[in-house]
């Protein structure tokens, strides 16, 4: 349940970057946001109390990210948020939207924080429906990874619950996708 909660409090993160950075875009993704975090939290809210039930007295969780306070963990953002700014400029000037979408898939799998500030930052001749996307896009692929782990991770009789949260949630985030590549 703790993978699932940190990626109830992402959606909090990512809402507040673009928040700061982007009132306009803000207004158009509360309302994927708020779904999607209401997802990730009863789906982590129910896994909690099916654990409760069956008495499993050991945790799941993963571990925690690090102090972001700390200089390697501020150092690693350097970097991401660096990379993700050349890597955004270059994406679109040479291969466009499609560019950008690939860009957003991999971001997932790195740092979702430094890949949203950059594109919501950003100057890219794309709309904020694609810019909303994009950023669901980054999540979405940032929540197969923390699946993966998870199942991977966890023991064989929570594997399959854990499993199933992370598909619901994943099943939400794409169908967000559909609903906001509609308005492109």
């Amino acid at each position: 349940a703790g993978m699932i909660f940190a990626t109830t409090v992402m959606y909090v993160r990512v809402f507040l970057i673009v928040l700061i950075f982007n009132p306009v875009l803000a207004k158009i993704l509360l309302p994927y946001q708020v779904v999607l975090f209401v997802t990730s939290f009863l789906v982590g809210f129910l896994i909690l109390r099916l654990k409760n039930k069956s008495h499993n007295s050991g945790s799941q969780d993963m571990g925690t990210r690090g102090n972001p306070l700390e200089f390697k963990v501020a150092l690693g953002f350097a970097v991401f948020y660096i990379v993700f700014s050349y890597a955004l400029t270059y994406a679109e000037s040479n291969f466009g939207r499609g560019g950008i979408n690939l860009l957003s898939l991999l971001a997932g799998f790195a740092d979702v924080d430094s890949y949203t500030m950059n594109l919501v930052q950003g100057k890219f001749a794309v709309s904020n429906a694609f810019m909303i996307a994009s950023i669901i896009i980054a999540t979405t692929s940032n929540n197969v990874i923390k699946g993966i782990y998870s199942v991977v991770l966890s023991e064989k009789k929570t594997r399959k619950l854990v499993m199933t949260g992370f598909s619901v949630i994943i099943l939400a985030n794409l169908i967000a996708i559909f609903l906001v590549m509609q308005l492109t």
